[in-house]
């Protein structure tokens, strides 16, 4: 499978996608709005400490011939010595183009606007904590206008955004531990449901239909590690969560996806699938199990910051990388998943994954973008499968064309 690599000179850390906006809905050519999918994606190595900056950099992923290329748009500095821990572009504004991140113990937000050839951009401090030990892991937008943070505090606050009033705010993890209370990531869907990942608990939160309170639907805990049944002993190798993905193309049955490996340094990394649908519609909280677990990696470097996980909005394609710089494409069909590609795109860990489909003249192909600590952002081009029914007519049209040949070549 063929990828467009770029050298941006600094380690990258993480990816952030907005989809392209129709012609319909751009207001004018001076916008910061594009027909293609826009990523963003944040590098540097701490300031000047090493002497790199700490940057956002962003491009348009456009379809090329039976590849993509990534055209950069624009970059912007932060002004911070440490990179943001985490960062978003809103994916709900039309015409603005917003950007969110957290830095150390505050949120900053961040308002890009077109002037001509020139870009401008509004920068401001929204949320700051007043406890210094406490930082921001996670910054993120939520349906309604809301703007949603988790930090080293174990919780996490839903913001509004139009005056970044406190909205609501629950726990997720116990502040006195590590591996209970670092986001790994968060998930989220509509305006009422945020699944938050650390290493030890994978938990879905449902906001109630009449009040302002979250509820814990469901957690999911790794399994014991077979050379250690009791997870609390200290220093023994022990399962751990890395990464989770949500995919709510099936609204009926929504599917979590997760990444489990453990804390030896050669270990294998497991791909789980949930039908969350059970935690959702039920009253009380859920125990849920996965109705998949298969071997997405194995080896050395293979744990921690060395794995990443993407899925596409339809549900239909993952996306898997690991510290060795791997990445595995895989098909899913119902609750059948299958590697499609394996191989090396980077030469270090690969800190982030996105998948995007960049316009309908793609040709319903999909697009995987993965940044690494080796620089480098790359891009490649995943053909959409042809459906089983669709296969059985293009052989029926070559049959019959074959037949009309040889009727032709007959006649002459």
């Amino acid at each position: 499978m063929e990828y467009n690599k770029k050298d941006l000179g600094v380690p990258l850390h993480a990816l952030s996608v907005r989809g392209p906006i129709p012609e319909s809905i751009r207001r004018s050519a001076t916008s910061l709005t594009s027909p293609y999918p826009i990523i963003c994606v944040g590098g540097g190595g701490g300031g000047a400490a090493v002497g790199s900056e700490n940057s956002l950099t962003f491009f348009k992923v456009v379809p090329q011939g039976d590849g993509c290329k990534l055209d950069q748009w624009f970059k912007h500095t932060i002004d911070e010595e440490s990179l943001p821990a985490s960062f978003a572009v809103d994916p709900f504004t039309n015409d603005e183009f917003l950007v969110a991140l957290s830095c150390g113990t505050k949120c900053k937000t961040l308002n890009f606007a077109a002037g001509g050839q020139a870009v401008t951009i509004d920068e401001k401090v929204t949320i700051e904590s007043n406890d210094e030990d406490v930082g921001q892991d996670y910054v993120g937008y939520l349906e309604g206008n809301k703007l949603v943070t988790g930090g080293g505090d174990g919780r996490i606050q839903i913001w509004n955004w139009n005056d970044f009033t406190l909205d609501s705010t629950f726990v997720f993890g116990n502040p006195q531990d590590d591996d209970d209370s670092t986001l790994l990531g968060v998930e989220t869907h509509s305006d009422n449901l945020i699944i938050t990942c650390t290493n030890r608990f994978v938990k879905i939160f449902q906001k109630s239909s009449s009040t302002n309170n979250w509820t814990c639907k469901a957690t999911i805990v790794p399994p014991p590690h077979p050379e250690t049944p009791n997870q609390k002993t200290p220093d023994k190798p022990k399962n751990i969560f890395t990464r989770a993905r949500l995919s709510f193309s099936n609204p009926s049955s929504p599917t979590l996806f997760i990444l489990e490996s453990s804390t030896l340094r050669k270990s294998t990394t497991f791909l789980l699938a949930y039908d969350i649908s059970p935690a959702l519609n039920s009253s009380s909280p859920s125990s849920l199990s996965p109705f998949a677990r298969i071997v997405a990696h194995s080896g050395w470097r293979n744990v921690g910051r060395g794995q990443s996980l993407a899925v596409s909005d339809d549900g239909k394609i993952l996306a898997t990388g690991t510290g060795r710089g791997e990445i595995a494409v895989w098909d899913v069909k119902g609750r059948e998943i299958g590697c499609r590609w394996w191989g090396t795109v980077h030469g270090l860990w690969v800190t982030d994954l996105v998948i995007v489909k960049p316009e309908e003249r793609s040709g319903g192909d999909y697009y995987v973008v993965s940044c690494s600590a080796d620089h480098f952002i790359s891009c490649m081009r995943v053909k959409q499968r042809v459906g089983g029914r669709k296969k059985i007519v293009v052989a029926v049209l070559i049959v019959l064309l074959a037949i009309l040949l040889s009727w032709i070549l007959g006649i002459f």
